[in-house]
């Protein structure tokens, strides 16, 4: 039914103004209006509503709305620069004001950058390792030789079994040449196993480096532009991240070239990627209002009702709350990045190549 109520309503308000602004402003102005009634006593706002009049409550009631639209309408206008604040990427009162944070930050953020950076460039050379296992078992392979015994093959087990502590190919090199020196003393065949065996674990680590390396670069593509773009916070990131990526694959400006493209990407794509974006300004605007009502609780509560442990309980619930409305923003911001990197790689299909002179 609410969905239904929400798609109605969306027919006829913007659907961007409605849950980007007017939804948060109404859960906002909902949070304060309950925390007041539980603070003076629902049984005396009831009272206060019970003894109005008609016309009365019909005058309150319609200014209640007209401030609440008004609100929205502001929040609205101040939505880019929402995105600006948690992006770490403000004026310069911002900067005046949490230049410390900011730098903190973007210290923080530039380490991150370079640890997966380092992390997605480490490939160990698992290949060369099991070629040089096998140039050096291959000589060695006899059926001439005497057949193992029980604890050889025990013993031949338990240090296979070890060389996965030492998951480096130097380290995995050492361990094995001992491993292959068991085929000098005995006959080839009846190691096969052990010898697939030591295969296999090899071709499995280099297909784990493989995928983690590879994970890895997506990740850092995802979430980070360059070590120049660094910002202070990961909503910032993942916003350079989307940005950098145009010029990075196409060598153009995104914010230059997104308004001509919006224009010949599908429409049925053009929706996908403004629900996305409706999405991140929607967490992004409950972050700040859930912010707010934390700073409302700590600077205004105790005038309203002197009980310390009270509005500090109220204010980390809502810090804690905020913290999830950011990290929604940051997960609704990557999947926006990841829709209007589709757009830019559509555009560079479809859009018609200038002829050359």
């Amino acid at each position: 039914m609410i969905n239904t109520i929400l798609g109605n309503i969306a027919s006829v308000v913007e659907k961007e103004f409605l849950f980007a602004s007017f939804l948060p402003t109404l859960l906002f102005i909902g949070a304060l209006a309950a925390t007041g009634g539980s603070v003076l006593g629902m049984h005396a706002a009831l009272s206060v509503i019970e003894n109005m009049s008609a016309t009365r409550l019909a005058w309150t009631s319609s200014a209640a709305v007209i401030v609440l639209v008004v609100i929205a309408y502001v929040l609205s206008a101040l939505r880019v620069w929402m995105t600006h604040f948690w992006s770490g990427d403000g004026s310069w009162l911002y900067q005046a004001l949490f230049g410390g944070l900011v730098m903190v930050g973007e210290s923080w953020q530039r380490r991150r950058f370079r640890t997966w950076r380092r992390k997605a460039d480490l490939r160990r050379d698992w290949t060369a390792t099991l070629q040089t296992f096998e140039d050096r078992v291959r000589p060695l392979w006899s059926n001439r030789n005497p057949k193992p015994r029980w604890y050889a093959i025990a013993v031949l087990n338990w240090r296979i079994r070890r060389v996965h502590r030492w998951l480096s190919p130097e380290f995995a090199t050492r361990r094995l040449e001992v491993i292959a020196d068991t085929f000098s003393r005995y006959t080839g065949d009846t190691l096969q196993e052990q010898y697939e065996t030591v295969k296999r674990r090899l071709l499995d680590w280099d297909e784990e480096d493989s995928f983690e390396s590879q994970a890895t670069h997506v990740r850092l593509d995802r979430s980070f532009g360059s070590l120049a773009t660094v910002k202070a916070t990961r909503l910032g990131n993942v916003i350079e991240s989307y940005n950098y990526y145009a010029f990075k694959r196409f060598d153009i400006e995104a914010e230059l070239v997104w308004p001509r493209l919006e224009h010949v990407v599908p429409d049925s794509f053009a929706a996908r990627v403004k629900e996305a974006k409706i999405t991140m300004d929607f967490f992004i605007t409950l972050c700040t209002m859930t912010s707010l009502y934390t700073g409302l609780a700590l600077l205004v509560g105790p005038w309203i009702l002197y009980n310390r442990p009270l509005w500090v309980l109220v204010a980390a619930a809502a810090a804690t709350l905020a913290r999830f409305f950011y990290l929604m923003g940051v997960d609704a911001a990557i999947q926006y990045g990841d829709r209007l990197r589709s757009c830019f790689d559509l555009g560079a299909v479809y859009m018609p190549v200038p002829a050359q002179a």
